[in-house]
């Protein structure tokens, strides 16, 4: 089992964004913190690389050797049972077509609707099931049935699919979180997040747009920043990991859609809940109540 000393070197598994506390000064514990990252970046389902440029960007001290963080995710990774790892191994991810997108038809955004994170959940989601939902950005999540979660309209982030309960292994199956990836039940919906810079919602819109002609788009919603995030429903009958659901998030990848969603456990925000801090409304701009009605049953 991780230690509580370790699992005190990270915001933990359950922060709704991975991100490291400060990493010792050197000769004080660098190496130990290097095998705790590791960990903790795999766990969150980054790729080899991607956990590396993480892990190098937060270190104190130069790596002692040229492959030092190269060969503790290889170990991490050995003791998870995942196998060997290659730097530069993760899944390829197209690249961002951009004369594509730009000529994608540009239509004014819709304006947002008077559904609240209370309506549009308990559409989402009927029938009472777990849910992982954070209040904020810094605020530890919680896997818990609908019924008992009170202050969705304050919610800012959740995990789009049912959960099988209050905690679940993470990767390494060495703890259990409310996040963790053995926690997370068959994907229910696909989010596609768009964000642009500098800021172009309307390039957003006609992104989202463009994948609903491959599966049907049943909301928006908008951050209160920069992007919008399309859900999309999954059929039981697809493969969750792969098939057509992988094909749809290579497409929206190339459209200038965010990879991040791919993850089962990845955080997206709360239709109609507010953004930390500024108290701003994730407003709803888009809803279609008919396909909604049709999926939740069906899925």
């Amino acid at each position: 089992m991780t230690d509580s000393k370790q699992m005190d070197d990270f915001q933990g598994d359950d922060a709704p964004v991975l991100s490291f506390k400060r990493c010792p000064a050197e000769g004080s514990g660098v190496h130990k913190w290097l095998m705790g990252a590791a960990f903790r970046c795999l766990d969150a389902g980054l790729s080899a690389e991607q956990a590396a440029h993480l892990i190098r960007s937060k270190m104190t001290r130069p790596e002692n050797a040229c492959d030092e963080v190269s060969n503790t995710l290889k170990e991490a990774a050995r003791r998870m049972g995942a196998g060997e790892i290659l730097i530069g191994s993760g899944m390829k991810w197209p690249e961002r077509d951009e004369k594509a997108m730009a000529a994608l038809p540009r239509e004014p955004r819709p304006i947002a609707t008077p559904i609240t994170a209370t309506q549009a959940i308990d559409a989402l989601f009927p029938g009472n099931p777990f849910l992982c939902i954070a209040a904020s950005s810094t605020s530890k999540p919680f896997s818990v049935l609908r019924c008992d979660y009170e202050a969705l309209e304050n919610a800012q982030l959740m995990v789009p699919s049912p959960m099988l309960g209050p905690k679940g292994y993470v990767k390494s199956k060495e703890y259990k979180s409310a996040r963790g990836i053995h926690n997370v039940g068959r994907r229910k919906y696909i989010v596609i997040e768009c964000d642009f810079s500098p800021a172009d919602k309307d390039l957003c819109w006609a992104v989202l747009q463009h994948m609903a002609t491959k599966r049907p788009l049943l909301c928006v919603v908008d951050s209160g920043g920069k992007s919008l995030h399309g859900w999309y429903p999954v059929d039981p009958a697809e493969d969750d990991d792969g098939g057509n659901l992988l094909g749809f998030m290579q497409e929206a990848v190339r459209m200038g859609g965010d990879d991040a969603t791919w993850r089962k456990n990845q955080y997206v925000r709360v239709p109609g809940g507010l953004r930390m801090p500024g108290a701003v409304r994730q407003e709803i701009i888009y809803w279609n109540q008919e396909r909604i009605e049709k999926w939740a049953a069906k899925i």
